[in-house]
Order: C-alpha cells, then structure tokens, then sequence
C-alpha cells in the first residue's frame, strides 16, 4: 500500500492499494528532487477484490529495490 503522498495517479486515494507487477528501473522520472518509477499493478479493494489494471509513478524511496537472481537455489 502507497500513501497518496508517494504515488501520482491522477486522482488518488488516501491510500492505493497496488499488486506491483512491474517496476521500471530503467525511466525514473524526477520530481520534487527525487526520482520517481513508473509502476504497473493491480489496484485491490479493501476486500481484497481487484479492481483495475493502473499505471502510477510511484516516489523511489518506498520502493524495495530490484533483486537479481542468480539462478542459484
């Protein structure tokens, strides 16, 4: 979940609640000082119903940096 302060999407929420299906690393976007990634997810209800496919960028610092895997078990 993302406070509305960390995420810009048009009109948002006190909060968004987002399954992050992908992150790209590759075009952060600078805003207010600070890099900025676009996002693609899930949108999830309160229920835990999914509500809609969105795109939001979302302010760096609150994502979890990317892992590499390495194949390895």
């Amino acid at each position: 979940m993302f406070s509305a302060a960390d995420c810009r999407a048009g009109t948002t929420p006190a909060a968004l609640r987002i399954r992050v299906e992908h992150v790209t690393w590759s075009r952060p976007v600078r805003c207010d000082g600070e890099p900025w990634y676009p996002v693609v997810g899930t949108e999830v209800g309160i229920d835990g119903e999914e509500l809609r496919q969105i795109t939001v960028l979302v302010r760096g610092r609150v994502l979890s940096p990317p892992t590499v895997n390495a194949g390895r078990w």
